[in-house]
């Protein structure tokens, strides 16, 4: 890919920048968020937010990522995922 790409670099258009915040809460599981979660979702329109779980034999949590467009949104989005981690911990 790297040897075709300065063959097709100047067709390429770039997109709308997406920006992506992490939130990371130990202790909880993927389920103990989802009502809440969705509530955060459906209070900021264009953010999309994911969920991932890990776990191992002594430690199980979720990191929750934020993406969107409108950065100054996503640090609100930050600060409501921060809250539901602490509210859930």
């Amino acid at each position: 890919m790297r040897g075709m790409l300065p063959d097709i670099e100047h067709r390429i258009q770039g997109g709308a920048k997406v920006y992506s915040v992490n939130v990371t809460a130990a202790g909880i599981g993927e389920g103990d968020a989802a009502e809440p979660l969705a509530e955060i979702e459906r209070r900021f329109h264009g953010v999309s937010i994911g969920s991932y779980p890990f776990f191992n034999a002594d430690l199980r949590g979720v990191t929750f990522v934020a993406r969107g467009r409108d950065k100054a949104m996503l640090e609100k989005v930050e600060i409501a995922l921060s809250a539901l981690v602490a509210d859930l911990t």
